[in-house]
């Protein structure tokens, strides 16, 4: 009977698991308005740390849930299960060892669940905080870890409590260096000595605006006063305002540069990748006469380190720089934030203006 008690703790833990990831992911219950009901300090690190916050809130959760399922299960033993247990009891001792090693194998599933999931929790959090090239690999190689990952390890993806950052195909930056006799995309005047290309264009051609731009620029600032206002204001319109373009990412990774790349491009297609985004948030920024940088590296994409652009701000007031990542938007308060380098390593300054 202990046995049978043990196995229906396990099942309640795995039952509980995932109702709560299901209820998490399509509640609107948790918001920022419920949490600033709360208490306003904590909603903000909930603002600032959407992951962490996620799991907290899936432990607890996951724990009251626990408590509950384990009601009707100790109703069921007292009326069902007891007299059955008996009965298998009999039956096993009668059985052989065979028999009995059959009736235990299937009483360790639940185990062997519990134990998969811990399993592929650790390894997720070895990728995140010890990158490495062989363990990233495995990992991306495995459809069992992809699916698990997918349904278990980062079910914020589908969550409306707090989006994930985007769920990247790979990595979104391509960096090349070509000489006065390569042809790339649209870019015929490459001076001689080689120059380089970000996504198969130039850093210049990449933030280039237009009148349209500098003047949407001003317009959501012109009530703000501080550079860090400004600063804010921008990288909200464009983390809002650009969605994230999949199969760009995808075919510049397999150095297709068809489709364009810079601001200009972001800009009347209302959508990008990371450079894009980057290229984006500086030519706005520039219509503000911000000073502002294009940073770029490496960013944890939810499973693995990929190369990643952002930027980076200048304020005056403070006299220092912020991060500032308008790609990572949709994934929490990516507006220098105190965390920020824990998903994001910087590798150099591309530009400055």
């Amino acid at each position: 009977m202990n046995e049978i008690k043990s196995i229906e703790e396990s099942i309640c833990l795995i039952i509980s698991f995932f109702f709560t990831i299901n209820f998490l992911n399509k509640s609107s219950l948790f918001n920022k308005n419920f949490f600033d009901t709360i208490s306003p300090s904590f909603s903000e690190f909930v603002q600032n740390n959407p992951k962490l916050s996620y799991y907290i809130i899936l432990i607890i959760c996951t724990s009251i849930a626990y408590g509950i399922s384990l009601i009707p299960f100790a109703i069921i033993n007292s009326v069902i299960i007891k007299p059955i247990v008996k009965r298998v009891e009999s039956y096993s001792d009668g059985g052989g060892s065979i028999r009995r090693a059959i009736i235990s194998g299937f009483f360790k599933i639940p185990y062997g669940i519990i134990l998969a999931c811990l399993f592929g929790m650790l390894l997720q959090g070895v990728i995140f905080l010890k990158p490495s090239d062989k363990i990233t690999k495995v990992a991306s190689e495995s459809k069992s870890y992809q699916y698990f990952y997918k349904n278990i390890f980062n079910p914020i993806s589908t969550s409306n409590f707090a989006k994930t950052l985007p769920d990247l195909i790979g990595d979104s930056l391509k960096i090349d260096v070509v000489n006065s006799e390569t042809n790339v995309g649209n870019s015929t005047n490459i001076p001689k000595g080689g120059i380089v290309l970000y996504n198969g264009i130039t850093l210049d051609e990449g933030v280039k605006s237009n009148n349209e731009i500098d003047s949407l620029a001003r317009s959501i600032t012109k009530n703000r006063t501080s550079t860090k206002e400004k600063a804010k204001v921008i990288y909200s319109w464009v983390g809002s305002n650009i969605k994230y373009d999949y199969s760009k990412a995808e075919a510049i990774m397999s150095d297709n540069y068809r489709n364009k790349s810079g601001a200009m491009e972001a800009y009347n297609t209302r959508k990008g990748i990371c450079f894009d985004y980057a290229c984006l948030y500086v030519a706005m920024a520039r219509a503000n006469n911000l000073k502002v940088r294009i940073v770029v590296g490496q960013g944890f994409d939810g499973t693995k380190w990929v190369s990643h652009a952002w930027n980076e701000v200048y304020l005056p007031e403070e006299k220092r720089w912020i991060n500032v990542d308008p790609t990572f938007y949709v994934g929490g308060n990516y507006f220098d934030n105190k965390n920020f380098d824990s998903d994001h390593k910087k590798d150099k300054v591309i530009g400055e203006w």
